[in-house]
């Protein structure tokens, strides 16, 4: 999903379906690593369209920041 007003856009790649009895109150020390991959696994990028093109401002995988994407090369994951 790629929402824009004016020169910003947001990124949203959605996590794939909560594993089976998943708890999301659960303090995360009592989680296992697959739970834990998964609360992560949200990926929200702002980017700022600039004339470089679209560039990430902030997003919570942060080695995307800094980086720039085309329109037409958004794919359905953040890498």
């Amino acid at each position: 999903i790629f929402l824009q007003s004016g020169k910003w856009g947001v990124h949203i790649v959605p996590r794939s379906d909560a594993p089976e009895a998943v708890d999301l109150y659960l303090d995360p020390t009592e989680l296992s690593r697959e739970i834990l991959i998964w609360r992560a696994s949200l990926c929200l990028t702002l980017y700022e369209n600039s004339e470089l093109g679209w560039i990430a401002r902030l997003s919570t995988f942060p080695w995307l920041e800094g980086t720039s994407i085309e329109l037409a090369e958004r794919t359905t994951e953040c890498v």
